[in-house]
């Protein structure tokens, strides 16, 4: 297995990658998107990806979700964390996100 340094300190890679998902609920209506790569292409899902290094989870979440939509929003304190793991067939490691959930609440623009 790979190694990296990081700050002096050797960890095996690879590791859990952070993710993030934003809900938006608005008029009883959960904004949602079909997903376009693994894990889990073709599905829908809430809005997210990853955390990108030095961003904090709040910013990923406005982030992505103006990155994905346009949609301008301000992220809350996260609601729900997870892990996401899956193998294939031959029990190989395809995937393992810890992914954290927040909701996020649309910045209406004024008329």
């Amino acid at each position: 297995m790979e190694e990296l340094e990081i700050h002096s300190k050797k960890r095996a890679l690879p590791m859990p990658q952070v993710a993030i998902g934003g809900v938006i609920i608005e008029d009883n209506k959960t904004l949602l998107a079909k997903r376009n790569k693994e894990p889990h292409n073709g599905e829908w899902a809430i809005l997210g990806g990853s955390v990108k290094l030095g961003e904090t989870l709040q910013r990923a979440v406005e982030r992505e979700i103006r990155e994905e939509t346009g949609l301008v929003v301000s992220a809350k304190e996260p609601i729900r964390v997870f892990d996401l793991i899956e193998r294939d067939k031959q029990g190989h490691l395809r995937f393992h996100y810890v992914i954290v959930e927040t909701n996020a609440l649309h910045k209406k623009s004024r008329p």
